[in-house]
């Protein structure tokens, strides 16, 4: 799913929030980020742990994902979106799934490959102006 790869530099810096409540995923996406230069917020684990941080914490851009321990996480979502930060889906179910709500957003499909993860990224933190792309 995730190789050691480093993300391009394009990247460094960015401070992304990770909601996921599967351990060994949420690991693999902080250790993926933080080896790519990325400050992890996070990650974490709950709906109520990602609304706090959403809330407070300052963010780039979030991953989130859809389901999280059996609940839907929509209100860290909608806190997001508030705030004006963009942010992604990742989930094991069809992208049809996502709330009309959130259709826009970009959602990422479990189990998904690193240059997946890497234009998603790049296509949020776009929309913050944190990515400056060489000349």
């Amino acid at each position: 799913m995730i190789s050691k790869r480093p993300i391009d530099s394009l990247l460094k810096g960015a401070r992304i929030l990770v909601v996921e409540d599967d351990w060994l995923i949420s690991t693999l996406l902080a250790d993926f980020l933080t080896d790519s230069g990325c400050v992890v917020v996070g990650p974490v684990f709950s709906v109520a742990g990602g609304i706090v941080l959403a809330s407070e914490e300052a963010i780039d851009a979030a991953l989130l994902d859809l389901n999280v321990k059996g609940g839907e996480v929509y209100p860290v979502a909608r806190t997001l979106a508030d705030r004006g930060i963009p942010f992604a889906f990742l989930t094991g179910y069809v992208a049809s799934k996502v709330s009309q709500t959130y259709r826009e957003r970009p959602v990422l499909q479990k189990p998904f490959l690193v240059a997946n993860l890497v234009q998603i990224l790049e296509e949020i933190l776009d929309q913050t102006g944190k990515i400056v792309r060489a000349l």
